[in-house]
């Protein structure tokens, strides 16, 4: 590649980047489960924009200056480079793929955090101190309705979906407590 060519490719390879960049932040808004708010969306697409073509694209820039019959080679690495880190801060950020438990900060609103399954089970809460992310809610869900009996579950879907139901109060105390039993002992399983 010749010198003058080299000057019009790469500043198609800086434009390449920060497309490659927001077409992966796009892909990943659809593909992975998020909590990418508008404000905080904007805020990383601006300062991903930079990144990719100040900290990726340059110093790419650079190598292929010094080195053009490497140019294909490097330019397919800078792209898969802001793919696999457009896509890693994103997961960092807004979609908590380590499974950290979040903490409420006294600051928020003060009431326990409350649990909707997907399962038919009445809607529980949490300590205060714990915020799960959709991952740990799913697994703690997932764990108490695997608990319940055959009886209990058909209970459990009447009261989710404020149905009538045929329990006495007896029996209604001792699916509460059963309830409360599997929701102790999966809580520390999904968290």
């Amino acid at each position: 590649m010749t010198e003058s060519k080299f000057y019009t490719h790469t500043s198609t390879g800086s434009k390449s980047a920060i497309f490659t960049f927001i077409a992966t932040f796009i892909a990943c808004l659809f593909l992975l489960d998020n909590t990418a708010s508008l404000f905080t969306g904007a805020i990383f697409i601006f300062v991903g924009m930079f990144t990719a073509s100040v900290a990726v694209a340059m110093p790419f820039y650079f190598y292929k200056k010094k080195h053009l019959k490497a140019y294909s080679i490097v330019s397919m690495i800078e792209l898969l480079l802001t793919i696999f880190l457009t896509v890693m801060f994103f997961s960092y950020f807004f979609t908590n793929p380590l499974n950290f438990t979040i903490t409420a900060s006294p600051s928020d609103n003060g009431s326990p955090y409350i649990v909707r399954c997907d399962e038919p089970i009445p809607k529980f809460t949490l300590d205060m101190n714990i915020m799960p992310s959709k991952a740990q809610a799913d697994a703690i869900c997932s764990c108490i309705w695997k608990e319940l009996s055959p009886l209990d579950m058909n209970l459990s879907a009447s009261l989710a979906r404020d149905e009538r139901h045929e329990a006495s109060e007896a029996q209604l105390r001792q699916f509460i407590s059963r309830l409360d039993v599997a929701t102790e002992s999966c809580k520390t399983e999904g968290l």
